[in-house]
């Protein structure tokens, strides 16, 4: 159950949070949006079964990978 399931980040810019309601949707979350899930990872193939799974989602992160930047303060750069 502590181990870093899944790391998702949204790619569309037409995805956006539903005005008056403070939760991403679960369709799919906007351009920039960062989503880290620890648990569980087998919706996605992973091998990783828990009876706890926790979605952490950030609208203002930044995320690097290998030197460059994927998103900066919430905005998709790539």
């Amino acid at each position: 159950k502590d181990r870093a399931a899944e790391l998702n980040i949204g790619t569309n810019p037409e995805l956006r949070p539903i005005p008056g309601i403070p939760d991403f949707p679960y369709y799919g979350y906007g351009a920039g949006i960062v989503r880290f899930d620890i648990g569980m990872n087998w919706e996605s193939g992973g091998p990783l079964a828990s009876s706890f799974h926790r979605w952490l989602a950030f609208a203002d992160a930044t995320v690097t990978a290998n030197g460059t930047t994927i998103v900066e303060r919430g905005e998709l750069v790539i």
